[in-house]
C-alpha cells in the first residue's frame, strides 16, 4: 500500500536538517573566532619595511572568519564543512579546469605603494568534484551484466569527457570490463547483482586515454578529490536460476526505469527486486480540475541473446475508480530486427496475475524495453458547460487543467510486482 506518511517524513527530515545546519554553523563560527584570535596574536603588527605595503595593524584588522557548510549549496562548493580565516579582501582569477597558466601577481595600495611581482609558471588549474557537480562525464556509457553464478560485471564503453575546454577521449582502445568491487576498504570481491555502483577513474594530469575504471558503492571514494572523475552510476542486473536436476530456469531482470508520465511512478525498482511482496505503483488521477497520467519504460536487461525463444512475464494488479485504462507493451531490436507488441490492456479492475509474451529467438535482451501506462478517464461533468477535453480512456497520456468546467474524478492505479524474462 502507498505510504501516506512519506510527505510528513520528508518535511520533518528537512526541518531536522535545517536545525542541524544551524547548529553546525554556530559551532564552526565559535571555532573560527578562537582560531582568529590565535592568528591575530601571532601576525605582525608592522609591515617590517618603512615603505611597506601594509600600514601598522592593517593585516591584524583585516582578518575575518568565514564558515561554509557542506550541505548548504549556496555557501560551499566542497563536500566538507569549513572554517576559513583570511583577509577580508580576497582576489579570484577566472580559469578553466585542466588548462595550464603562467601567473604573475602583486598587491597595489591606494597610496601607490606596490609589492614585488610573484610569478608562478606552468600552473594547471585543478578541478574538485563535489556532490553538487559530480553528475558523471560518461552518462549512459556503462552496461551492466549478470550471470547465473550470482556475480555481475560492468562494461565501460568509450566516450569523450568534456572537462572545461578540454575534450578527453576515455578508453580509446576499446571497452573495459569491471568484475571486482573497488570500494576503498572493501574486500575486492566480485561485483554483486542488483547493486548500485558508482564508476570513476583517476586522471590528475587531465590527459584522458586508457584510464582504469573503478566501481565503488561509496561516493566518498571520489567526491571532493582532485582529479577523480565520475563516469556514471548503474544498478547491476539480476539473474536468478531456479529448478532442480537437469531442468533450470534463468530469470533475467531489467536494471533501470525511465519515468515519462506526468505523474511519477512510485518505487519503480521494486518491480525488479525479485520479491513478489513489493511493487511499483504506476497511476493516473483525474480530479475535478486537473488530470495526470502515469507511464514509463523498464530496460537494462543483460547484454545477451538467447538462441531460442524467451518469455517476458509481468505480474500486476490494477484498480480503477471511474473509467480508465492501463496496460503494457514491449519493443526490441532496431532497424530490420525491430519488433513490438501489446502484452496486455485493461479497462477495468483486475486481480493480481501474471501476463506473458513470447520473445523471438536471437533477440538481444539489452534491446528489450517494457512500457507500462495508467490513464484515467478525462470527461467533463454532464451538467457542466464547456468543451470536452480531447482525451478519454485509451487515447493517450498527458496532463491538463480545466477552468471553464468540471472533470469527473477518476483514478487508475496499476501495481507492478515483478518484470522478468525467462529463457
Amino acid at each position: 500500500m502507498p505510504d501516506d506518511f512519506t510527505a510528513l517524513r520528508t518535511k520533518l527530515q528537512r526541518l531536522a536538517n535545517e536545525q542541524r545546519i544551524a547548529a553546525e554553523r554556530k559551532a564552526l563560527k565559535a571555532t573560527g573566532e578562537v582560531i582568529l584570535q590565535a592568528v591575530q596574536d601571532l601576525c605582525p603588527i608592522e609591515a617590517g619595511k618603512p615603505e611597506g605595503i601594509l600600514e601598522v595593524g592593517e593585516l591584524h584588522a583585516s582578518l575575518k572568519t568565514y564558515v561554509k557548510i557542506a550541505t548548504d549549496e549556496k555557501a560551499v562548493d566542497g563536500a566538507e564543512d569549513q572554517v576559513i580565516v583570511a583577509p577580508s579582501t580576497l582576489a579570484y582569477i577566472n580559469a578553466v579546469a585542466g588548462q595550464t597558466y603562467n601567473i604573475r601577481i602583486r598587491s597595489l595600495r591606494s597610496n601607490g605603494g606596490t609589492s614585488v611581482w610573484v610569478e608562478l609558471d606552468g600552473f594547471v588549474a585543478g578541478l574538485v568534484l563535489n556532490t553538487q557537480s559530480a553528475d558523471g562525464y560518461g552518462i549512459g556509457s556503462l552496461v551492466g551484466e549478470a550471470y547465473p553464478n550470482n556475480t555481475a560485471a560492468i562494461d565501460c564503453m568509450p566516450f569523450t569527457a568534456q572537462v572545461g575546454s578540454l575534450s578527453l577521449p576515455i578508453f580509446p582502445s576499446g571497452a573495459v570490463m569491471i568484475t571486482t568491487d573497488g570500494t576503498i576498504g572493501g574486500s575486492g570481491a566480485a561485483l554483486l547483482q542488483q547493486t548500485q555502483y558508482y564508476v570513476y577513474y583517476v586522471d590528475t594530469a587531465y590527459a584522458g586515454g586508457n584510464v582504469t575504471p573503478i566501481a565503488t558503492t561509496n561516493k566518498a571514494d571520489f567526491v571532493g578529490k582532485l582529479g577523480f572523475f565520475l563516469i556514471d552510476s548503474i544498478i547491476t542486473p539480476y539473474v536468478s536460476s531456479s529448478g532442480g536436476g537437469t531442468s533450470t530456469t534463468t530469470l533475467y531482470y531489467p536494471s533501470t526505469y525511465s519515468d515519462t508520465g506526468t505523474r511519477s511512478t512510485a518505487n519503480p525498482g521494486q518491480a525488479y527486486d525479485g520479491d513478489l511482496a513489493t511493487y511499483a505503483l504506476c497511476s493516473g488521477v483525474t480530479t475535478t480540475t486537473t488530470w495526470t497520467t502515469g507511464e514509463g519504460s523498464f530496460s537494462g536487461f543483460p547484454a545477451i541473446a538467447l538462441a531460442s525463444e524467451s518469455t517476458l512475464s509481468i505480474n500486476a494488479y490494477a484498480r480503477m475508480i471511474g473509467d480508465g485504462q492501463c496496460g503494457c507493451t514491449i519493443s526490441w531490436g532496431s532497424g530490420s530486427t525491430a519488433g513490438s507488441a501489446t502484452v496486455f490492456e485493461a479497462t477495468a479492475t483486475f486481480a493480481q496475475q501474471t501476463y506473458t509474451y513470447t520473445i523471438p529467438a536471437n533477440v538481444a535482451l539489452n534491446s528489450v524495453s517494457v512500457h507500462i501506462y495508467a490513464y484515467p478517464a478525462v470527461e467533463v461533468d454532464p451538467g457542466s458547460s464547456g468543451a470536452e477535453p480531447p482525451v478519454g480512456p485509451g487515447a493517450g497520456g498527458g496532463a491538463g487543467i480545466v477552468t471553464s468546467s468540471t472533470y469527473d474524478p477518476a483514478s487508475t492505479l496499476m501495481s507492478v510486482y515483478e518484470i522478468y524474462i525467462t529463457g
